[in-house]
């Protein structure tokens, strides 16, 4: 490009080149899912003991604790392993039906 006594040189194959390589990058990496384990009743929920906390790696199906409705436990499990993300239920507060309780990492 040129302007007056000025010349510019714009090259952009080193910035399409990089970017397709990181988006390939991207790509080749597997794919991390979330899942939210939510509360299928209403009650009060409790947590097992010991009780997970944020960060804890999960191994196969694991119960997180249980919901409390008219004298019943239900239990609520991670469903498979995964990390812990979120644990959004604190031990002995009321739960609404569809709630989220927990989010867990799946995959690596």
């Amino acid at each position: 490009m040129q302007r007056g006594d000025d010349d510019v040189e714009i090259t952009t194959i080193r910035a399409a080149s990089a970017a397709r390589s990181d988006h390939q990058a991207a790509t080749d990496a597997p794919a991390q899912r979330v899942d939210t384990i939510k509360a299928d009743i209403v009650g009060i929920f409790h947590a097992s003991r010991p009780t997970v906390v944020e960060g804890d790696v999960l191994e196969g199906d694991r119960e997180l604790g249980y919901i409390e409705a008219l004298g019943i436990r239900t239990p609520v499990h991670s469903k498979g392993s995964g990390k812990l993300l979120t644990v959004a239920a604190a031990d002995g507060a009321p739960v609404e039906y569809g709630q989220p309780l927990f989010a867990i990492a799946r995959g690596r």
